[in-house]
């Protein structure tokens, strides 16, 4: 099989904290015998973190098709994800964060289409308190139109920070659900749960998905 990748990836920085990001990823796959696979995955993002101010955001667009895949040649997936997530400090210990997504998703196979569409409302309650510790309270709700899902979950996650940039954090969600498309590395199943951050991976380069282009391995 032969394959082909080319990526493209663009940023753009001002004074005043706010940041552009652009990134897309093209794979084009020859396999002997089957039709021509074809993957896209985009992303545009704007990020506002600055260095006097106590609110930080992050909105991103991500684009993500796949046309006869070598695993299933006759498929075409598309996938339009947008996502706002807020951070702010109301107090220097306290944090209240908030994220907001929604997916459309088309898939195509075996002669059978479907269609969804999901909707996310993710809120947390962050206290960092003694020294690199932090305690997060957090609640979320998805919603899937086409399948009928609704789904709550709720829980409690401590977590300390090593080196300035790892959190090592153990938690309990009372339930629980994955949609990798919209919380990404924040999903969490029922029950307990232990979990390591890097923490700009996880808020910039991995919401971005900058290590999850065809072609490239996954490092956190």
């Amino acid at each position: 099989m032969t394959k082909h990748v080319l990526q493209l990836s663009a940023v753009r920085e001002y004074q005043s904290g706010l940041a552009i990001v652009f990134r897309n990823a093209l794979a084009v796959s020859c396999p002997d015998g089957k039709k021509t696979s074809l993957q896209t995955v985009g992303r545009l993002a704007g990020a506002y973190r600055p260095l006097t101010s106590p609110l930080r955001a992050l909105f991103m667009v991500r684009n993500i098709y796949d046309r006869y895949s070598p695993v299933d040649p006759g498929s075409i997936s598309w996938r339009l994800v947008f996502s706002n997530d807020i951070n702010y400090f109301i107090a220097p210990a306290h944090e209240v964060r908030l994220k907001l997504a929604y997916k459309r998703a088309e898939d195509y196979s075996l002669g059978v289409s479907e269609t969804t569409n999901s909707y996310l409302v993710l809120g947390q309650y962050v206290i960092h308190f003694a020294r690199h510790w932090d305690i997060d309270l957090w609640t979320r709700y998805l919603h899937q139109e086409g399948g009928g899902t609704r789904r709550l979950g709720s829980g409690i996650e401590v977590g300390r920070l090593f080196l300035k940039r790892v959190r090592v954090a153990a938690g309990y969600s009372l339930d629980g659900f994955e949609e990798r498309d919209l919380a990404e590395s924040d999903a969490w199943a029922k029950g307990f749960g232990l979990r390591v951050q890097l923490i700009l991976s996880d808020w910039i380069l991995n919401e971005l998905g900058m290590q999850q282009m065809p072609g490239g391995d996954s490092r956190d």
